[in-house]
């Protein structure tokens, strides 16, 4: 069964393309076949969030990217996917990689568990802050 959320399974089911058109035609269109915009995708975002209780003005398009940076990275996916499909040339994508909740309690959990020596004696530059 499709998810009505999963771009990715929908696509070839959703807005049949003429393919004698294909080149023309928008991937993410309105039914009517006007391509949509960044600042139509924008105000959804803002919109959606609104409806979910958050503050809107902490979202726009471009949570998006962070957002699909993340769950890439959360899933596990390899760092040059993650660059590849972000379509970045250098290592800018790794601003976008949030730390998602379930990591870190787990980095939280480890880093409370680590049984940690001094090691003043062996960084000079520790004693100086």
């Amino acid at each position: 069964m499709q998810s009505r959320t999963c771009g990715a399974s929908s696509r070839s089911t959703q807005y049949p393309v003429d393919p004698s058109a294909a080149k023309q035609t928008p991937l993410f269109r309105l039914l009517s076949g006007r391509p949509i915009t960044v600042d139509m995708l924008h105000d959804w975002v803002k919109w959606l969030m609104q409806g979910t209780g958050l503050r809107s003005e902490h979202f726009g398009a471009h949570s998006l990217r962070i957002g699909g940076t993340t769950a890439l990275f959360a899933a596990g996916a390899d760092l040059n996917i993650i660059r590849m499909m972000g379509r970045w040339s250098s290592d800018c994508y790794r601003l976008y990689v949030q730390a998602c909740f379930n990591q870190t309690l787990e980095w939280t959990q480890l880093a409370g568990s680590i049984v940690v020596d001094d090691v003043a004696g062996e960084f000079e530059e520790i004693d100086c802050y």
